[in-house]
């Protein structure tokens, strides 16, 4: 009995022990020197979208690459080789979107010189649109013409490539500051009849689509930020001064990741960056309000820091997204999956 008794107080002990360690908190996470000061940054890469198969993503520094997600490889897409030889690229990529029916397709929207008169000297610089065809190496620009042939000069908005989009009729959300009112305009833009129609989404700041369901947000008339679901309007929990940019949804449509910058002050308390993950079937199906939503902060999650958080679905559960850690220099882009578990390091050099 005495036997009994003394292995049963080991094993209370050896449980309790266990216990404990399960439940110590996690080291907290400091801000890093770079977020504490003013001037420097971290260079960060930009993630644009994933290619319809799935297998590529774009990414920008001030020029463009494709990273191939099975390789890891780098492809660097080289404008001054493949641009009109009366244009010249100034390296700045602003968004680029994949073509919905070709893997080796795009358009971006750079900051370009153009001789417009052909006499080699007077370049005059303008945001394009600019399809780059990656079979031929080749490209076309695909700037309404409307807005002259140096582009725009004030700014050329891309928001997407709508997938009603065939080899024959190939249709963009842009904006752009009209040369006649001065006023920012948001059109639907078919390249290859060179019609613009009015838009029927207000003041657009961001729009993704898979299938059926689409994302996104804009101003109504009283300048209020508002975000939408299949036209269904979302009320996130504790919005407080969250600002909500972007969306991505998952390769099958049934996940969408939105992006949220939640505090913007350098505080040992502030949550910063965080993806907010929703599960489309169940909120359509059930749209009640506050959504719910599951929360990956970058901060607790991975001790690691972004600018401007541009999430992208690389499959069905996993995310990239560039980030930093303190000391770095440079940032890189990484693989996470939506419970917020670090998957893998996709690059390791800008």
């Amino acid at each position: 009995m005495r036997i009994i008794l003394y292995i049963l107080i080991i094993i209370v002990l050896l449980s309790c022990k266990e216990h404990n360690t399960s439940v110590i908190p996690k080291k907290p996470c400091p801000l890093p020197y770079i977020l504490r000061t003013t001037g420097d940054v971290v260079a960060l890469y930009k993630i644009f979208q994933l290619s319809p198969n799935g297998q590529k993503l774009l990414i920008g520094t001030d020029i463009l690459w494709i990273l191939d997600l099975k390789t890891a490889k780098i492809q660097k897409i080289d404008f001054s080789t493949i641009l009109p030889k009366n244009m010249y690229f100034k390296g700045i990529i602003y968004q680029a979107y994949w073509c919905p029916y070709d893997n080796n397709k795009f358009v971006v929207t750079c900051y370009t010189g153009t001789d417009t008169i052909g006499d080699g000297k007077s370049y005059i610089v303008g945001y394009q649109l600019i399809s780059v065809n990656l079979d031929s190496n080749n490209c076309e620009i695909v700037t309404p013409k409307m807005l002259g042939k140096a582009g725009v000069s004030l700014g050329l908005g891309f928001l997407g490539w709508l997938p009603e989009s065939s080899i024959n009729n190939n249709f963009f959300v842009i904006g752009y500051i009209s040369p006649t009112t001065g006023d920012y305009t948001i059109k639907k833009y078919n390249s290859n009849y060179q019609t613009l129609e009015t838009y029927s989404y207000y003041d657009i700041l961001s729009y993704s689509y898979k299938g059926s369901n689409f994302y996104y947000s804009n101003f109504d008339s009283n300048g209020n930020a508002n975000y939408y679901l299949n036209n269904v309007i979302l009320n996130f929990p504790a919005m407080g001064y969250s600002v909500l940019s972007k969306g991505d949804f998952s390769p099958s449509g049934k996940k969408l990741a939105v992006c949220v910058k939640v505090e913007n002050c350098a505080m040992d308390s502030a949550r910063l960056d965080e993806i907010w993950i929703i599960d489309v079937d169940k909120y359509i199906s059930n749209p009640i309000n506050p959504v719910p939503i599951k929360i990956i902060n970058l901060r607790d999650n991975f001790c690691m820091f972004t600018y401007q958080l541009n999430a992208v679905f690389t499959s069905e559960t996993t995310l990239a997204l560039s980030m930093f850690k303190d000391g770095d220099k440079y940032g890189n882009i990484y693989e996470i999956d939506i419970n917020g578990n670090m998957v893998r390091q996709l690059t390791f050099v800008l």
